[in-house]
């Protein structure tokens, strides 16, 4: 099973799906969040993720996290905090992957340093040419 947190710009477009604090679970998950206002709640990659890692560790069969049109917003997430959210994940739930989707044609402006912070792309778009062209990145 995979978990795809949409955007942070799309908080303003999308309807908001927020945690709440539901009895299924013996803790509290909005604990992980450094706000209870719901936009920047709905921003809080690093609340998501610590989230995210907690229910991997009770239910193991969540094995990727990913970012929906991550390639469109890669400006939106520096490094240090994709760093920082796999870590928070993987203290907790070793197992999962990030797995962010990207689009073919986006793939040169991606910053080459993100191949080294994600585990794989979902890649979409234009499969053949992936599988035959050689994928140009800037160095």
């Amino acid at each position: 099973m995979s978990v795809t947190l949409i955007p942070k710009v799309a908080c303003a477009a999308d309807p908001i799906s927020l945690p709440v604090d539901s009895p299924i679970t013996p803790w509290n998950k909005l604990a992980y969040f450094s706000s209870s206002d719901p936009i920047a709640m709905y921003k809080d990659t690093l609340g998501w993720a610590s989230l995210l890692g907690r229910l991997a560790k009770d239910y193991p069969q969540i094995v990727s996290v990913s970012i929906d049109d991550f390639s469109h917003y890669v400006s939106q997430y520096p490094g240090e905090e994709l760093a920082e959210a796999q870590s928070r994940i993987r203290q907790q739930a070793p197992w999962v992957s990030f797995v962010p989707t990207a689009y073919y044609g986006d793939l040169p402006k991606i910053p080459p340093d993100f191949a080294r912070t994600i585990d794989t792309w979902l890649v979409s778009g234009k499969f053949s040419t992936l599988l035959t062209e050689p994928i140009k990145i800037r160095a």
